[in-house]
């Protein structure tokens, strides 16, 4: 029977339809949600304009954290959360809380936020006040009992330091701040003050204010457990989860360290324990005698206490050589699990292909992992044009996500040629940015770079595109803007959802973006930040249904005619 013109013409329309739903996402209005735009009010000091956005994170509820540039008002760079509705937490220029009078804030050094979109940040002070020199011309401040309060200064008392012992400074850029509202910070004491030498100096301080501030570990204190003698060397950066529990990388001198300096330190009920150090077994199945060497580079906790972390073990122990050094391994301490090791069958790879790098790892609240690793070329079928890959196991198993030469979800006859570090949220969804092959699909040097993220169904789908057009006005009018260029955080550091730092893709499925368009403002360009939501993504079988939907209707009121 011949068809009707009006259900040939659904068919095609629907077909058009799905083709540029699933080639084009960036055209589908409702997927972005627009935080601000660069020619918005500038909240909180509307005399003010925008001139350039820096890194935004997303809470848990989607809401946004970004740092601007701005002029023409009271100071020049700023902090916003949407949080209760747009709000200027940080200003330059302005009174910072905490300290006398007549003081300003100069410059931020660094912020975090946690969860709930609350702060922790490390600011400069004015020092051409007459009250701030460079004794104590830096502070930490958060917000986590609704407005900035100072936690620790410069110059101010060093809680569990020797009597008269200050702050010097603050080592790290930024604290770590959990959704409790407890902090952690990296910080020096004053050299030749109270007793402070320059090897006892630095330790790790916890709180949630300037009250409760305490000192958790110091240089040259006694290794807990260790022979006498044994003593704390170094550290870095803390991470805390929302137990409180700390965990950071560190180094020990004294009794019996030689060739075992380097260790994880973690707390699990109060208690500060190693729980992987250099010289020691590296647990293997079927272990020839392998043991940790070096120095552990990348690690982190998550709140259930579980641990990632990457290791190049000791050459010549065991069997290992420079090819089969690098493993990962994951799990809770006293019984971690090597999930990839060099050298070896990479997981979910073709017979015979083997793992070569290991990059960041990344952990979320489910001890699922993600990672990003190479193949070597020449084993299993590998090529220099498949030789990288980005895994998972929130299946359960140890999968492969993404591989350099699949082909491209959002840009039919696309291959990727190369990926960025993952990241994977708490529902199990991995994000990464990645480039793509020039020629192929029209791939060229405007449009070869994008974001993508898995659906919460587990498909991966393009998020973002430079040369894609996003419509930027939220409401019924319709403000398309072409991206040339999107600056993306992405997995930044050894850190994941649990470490008291800032995140970018929440549990939610959503994502924040920093868009650059055509045109010119302040000499950065037109500039935007974005919320991407994986929820909002059209599945092409949704879309398959609703036209054969529309055809049925069609015919019947063909019938009824």
């Amino acid at each position: 029977m011949r068809k009707s013109k009006s259900t040939k013409l659904s068919f095609v329309v629907c077909v058009g339809v799905a083709i540029l739903a699933m080639a084009a996402p960036g055209l589908a209005d409702g997927i972005y949600r627009t935080v601000v735009l660069l020619d918005d009010p500038v909240a909180g000091d509307p005399p003010a304009s925008y001139v350039r956005f820096a890194p935004a994170w997303i809470d848990k509820n989607g809401e946004a954290i970004y740092y601007a540039q701005m002029s023409g008002g009271t100071g020049y760079h700023g902090l916003w959360t949407e949080t209760g509705g747009m709000s200027l937490e940080y200003q330059d220029e302005t009174h910072p809380p905490g300290t006398p009078l007549g003081t300003e804030f100069d410059y931020l050094r660094g912020y975090v936020s946690n969860r709930s979109g609350q702060l922790g940040i490390v600011s400069d002070l004015d020092g051409s006040y007459p009250l701030v020199d460079n004794s104590n011309d830096t502070g930490v401040w958060s917000n986590t009992s609704g407005s900035l309060q100072l936690i620790a200064r410069e110059g101010s008392s060093a809680p569990g330091g020797p009597v008269d012992a200050v702050f010097d400074s603050f080592t790290s850029s930024k604290p770590v701040l959990n959704d409790s509202g407890v902090m952690a910070f990296l910080a020096d004491m004053k050299n030749g003050v109270g007793g402070v030498g320059s090897s006892d100096k630095r330790g790790i301080w916890r709180g949630t204010n300037s009250g409760d501030l305490s000192l958790v570990v110091r240089q040259n204190d006694q290794v807990p457990g260790g022979p006498v003698g044994q003593l704390h060397s170094g550290f870095h950066q803390p991470q805390i989860n929302e137990n409180g529990d700390l965990m950071f990388r560190g180094y020990l001198t004294g009794t019996d360290t030689t060739g075992s300096s380097s260790v994880i330190w973690a707390e699990s009920g109060g208690s500060l324990g190693i729980i992987a150090r250099q010289g020691n077994p590296a647990p293997i199945v079927g272990s020839v005698g392998e043991e940790y060497g070096g120095t552990f580079q990348y690690a982190n906790m998550n709140t259930n206490g579980n641990v990632v972390f990457t290791n190049r073990m000791t050459i010549g122990v065991g069997g290992v050589t420079s090819d089969n050094d690098t493993g990962l391994w994951t799990g809770a301490p006293g019984s971690f699990e090597l999930i990839a090791r060099e050298g070896t069958q990479a997981p979910d790879a073709p017979a015979g292909a083997l793992s070569t790098y290991i990059t960041v790892p990344w952990i979320n609240a489910l001890d699922q992992i993600t990672f990003l690793g190479g193949l070597e070329v020449g084993t299993g079928g590998v090529t220099a044009d498949n030789d990288r890959a980005i895994w998972s196991t929130a299946s359960g198993s140890t999968e492969i996500v993404v591989r350099e030469g699949d082909a491209v979800p959002g840009v039919p006859g696309a291959t990727f040629s190369s990926f960025s570090m993952p990241v994977i949220n708490d529902a199990g969804q991995v994000a990464f940015s990645g480039t793509m092959v020039l020629g192929p699909g029209g791939v060229d040097l405007t449009n070869a770079w994008g974001i993508w993220a898995q659906l919460p169904n587990g498909d991966l789908t393009l998020a973002a595109r430079v040369g894609d057009a996003i419509d930027v006005d939220d409401g019924p009018g319709v403000d398309f803007r072409t991206l040339t260029a999107i600056n993306y955080t992405g997995n930044s550091g050894s850190f994941g959802n649990d470490s008291g730092l800032s995140h970018f893709f929440n549990e939610q499925g959503q994502l924040i973006f920093i868009g650059h368009f055509d045109g010119s403002a302040g000499g950065y360009g037109d500039q935007g930040v974005f919320v991407w939501d994986s929820n909002l993504v059209p599945e092409p079988t949704t879309l398959t249904m609703l036209c054969l939907g529309g055809i049925v209707m069609l015919k019947r009121k063909r019938k009824t005619a």
